[in-house]
């Protein structure tokens, strides 16, 4: 998107805050989000728009308690653009959604491809991005029993271990950026890494699972170790979690 200014002015009932390039632009996201079946809601629409306004310093006057643009703005600039509606998407699982449509993979594909020729990519450029969440449960010993007990148990220190998440980014040539893990605390220790990969770096959530805040940072590290500029870029390749297709890390990209 554009990063210039617009002089705030009423069409009608409708507040002007973008320049029709800006506006077009959005709608061009939300339409690649919606071919990759992550499309956007009316409220996720509200805080992309109110991140990008408040990310250019552009004042039209929204609620920044919430943190959202107006809902009359966004129904009002659906309006303005003819080829977008609100449509109420058909629940598919992640497993089912190329089966279900072939073009889907050939388009992908293209793309990718198209991307990789457009930027001369090589294969030390190009990065797969993955997180996996571990739970640690204490497994026990072998203990003497009643011989023929079918059953035999013992207790642990929790029915269920705490969530920590471990994101990487690797390229096919073998290089791996240092991860981010992410513990289910409030306060970060360098205990908790003692030992890792060299560059690793720690984070906490109250999850133990990423978000779009978690997410950002380990960009901003991809982006350090990866080396990556404008003159020395890079290809990311991420799956759809909300957390990754959220506007903030395209903004930085």
């Amino acid at each position: 998107m554009s990063d210039d200014k617009p002089h705030i002015k009423l069409l009608g009932s409708y507040r002007k805050v973008l320049f029709d390039a800006q506006e077009k632009d959005l709608a061009q996201y939300i339409i690649k989000m919606e071919l990759v079946f992550y499309g956007l809601s009316i409220n996720e629409l509200q805080r992309v728009v109110y991140d990008y306004v408040v990310r250019n310093k552009i004042n039209p006057l929204f609620n920044t308690k919430k943190k959202l643009v107006d809902r009359d703005f966004i129904v009002r600039f659906l309006k303005q653009q003819p080829f977008l509606s609100i449509r109420k998407p058909e629940a598919v699982s992640i497993n089912r959604v190329f089966d279900l449509d072939k073009a889907a993979v050939q388009r992908y594909f293209d793309n990718l491809e198209k991307l990789i020729n457009e930027n001369q990519f090589e294969a030390n450029r190009i990065y797969n991005c993955d997180e996996s969440e571990l739970t640690c449960v204490h497994k026990p010993l072998k203990v003497i029993a009643h011989k023929g007990q079918r059953v035999v148990s013992s207790v642990t220190s929790g029915e269920r271990g705490q969530t920590t998440t471990v994101i990487l980014a690797f390229y096919c040539v073998g290089h791996c950026i240092p991860p981010m893990i992410i513990f289910k605390r409030k306060r970060m220790l360098d205990s908790l890494i003692d030992d890792a990969p060299p560059g690793t770096v720690g984070r906490c959530s109250k999850s133990g699972w990423v978000d779009t805040n978690l997410f950002m940072d380990f960009i901003r590290h991809f982006v350090i170790h990866g080396n990556c500029s404008t003159t020395n870029k890079c290809l990311l390749i991420l799956d759809g979690y909300k957390s990754h297709t959220k506007n903030d890390p395209f903004l930085l990209a």
